[in-house]
């Protein structure tokens, strides 16, 4: 092990301060579009695609908690109106990482969930609709599998008269076996709206794996949460934010220019009331 840490490059300081900066502009962005979802019901493009990204590794076990984790993006698309049972259903396309403690499955994903909206969730006012949505739904994987293992080298035993002396242990080889993989899961999740364009998102999900390098973990259960978004209503609402706070911009200037003429004005009437014989 190193007994002092590799220097940071000269473009880190660059990137943490400009991935501040997003982060500060996301948040703006988000409460502007959370203030406007909330002062006036105006009519938004309806917006068929949805991306979600959830984090997978709430139920990890003994997997190292610096290894990457379980994860799985997806972009989906409405298929249609609500139909059967009045569900909305959606054709998702995405990446999933499953992790476990000696083996990694991971590949692209092809799936179809039902949206079930729970009644009573809605908000009161224009936009009653319920928040709440339950979405099970089955996804199939074809992607690669990865097993971390290790071999005995050899044994030893610690040398009289040294500090090791009486202890004994092992000195071992780790090694990493890939092979294909294909895969089916069954997943129910769960979507809170917090406005038209932004959700939060939990899931339960239960993959099974097929191929020999996964053979000790060909079933896996994913806990995750993340968030889902609508690409072109989150831009629809940023938008509108941007307009509203160049507006009251605007009208602030216009009130100060306004408040300022008002003064002079009161000034002059001053001077000449002094003036006059």
């Amino acid at each position: 092990m190193p007994s002092h840490l590799a220097p940071s490059p000269a473009w880190a300081p660059r990137a943490t301060r400009a991935t501040a900066h997003v982060a500060i502009g996301l948040l703006i962005a988000v409460t502007a579009a959370l203030e406007l979802h909330a002062q006036s019901p105006v009519a938004a493009p309806r917006d068929p695609w949805t991306f979600d990204a959830q984090y997978l590794h709430w139920n990890a076990g003994d997997v190292r908690r610096h290894a990457t984790p379980s994860f799985e993006a997806t972009l989906g698309r409405a298929a249609g109106d609500a139909g059967v049972a009045g569900a909305n259903w959606r054709i998702e396309a995405g990446w999933l990482r499953a992790v476990r403690a000696t083996t990694t499955a991971q590949g692209a994903t092809l799936g179809l969930s039902a949206g079930i909206a729970v009644p009573g969730t809605g908000s009161r006012g224009a936009d009653a609709s319920p928040r709440l949505t339950v979405r099970p739904g089955i996804a199939l994987l074809a992607g690669w599998a990865e097993a971390q293992d290790s071999t005995t080298i050899y044994d030893w035993r610690g040398l009289p008269g040294t500090a090791a002396a009486g202890t004994t242990g092992s000195e071992y080889t780790f090694s990493t076996t890939r092979g294909a993989t294909m895969g089916v899961g069954m997943t129910l999740g769960a979507e809170l709206r917090i406005t038209r364009a932004i959700a939060l998102s939990a899931s339960a999900r239960h993959w099974m794996f097929s191929g020999g390098v996964i053979a000790p973990n060909r079933q896996s259960t994913l806990i995750g949460l993340g968030a889902a978004m609508h690409p072109a209503l989150l831009a629809h609402d940023v938008r509108r934010a941007w307009h509203a706070m160049a507006a009251r911009d605007d009208q602030s200037q216009t009130h100060h220019a306004r408040a300022a003429r008002a003064t002079a004005h009161g000034a002059d009437l001053s001077i000449d009331a002094e003036t006059k014989p």
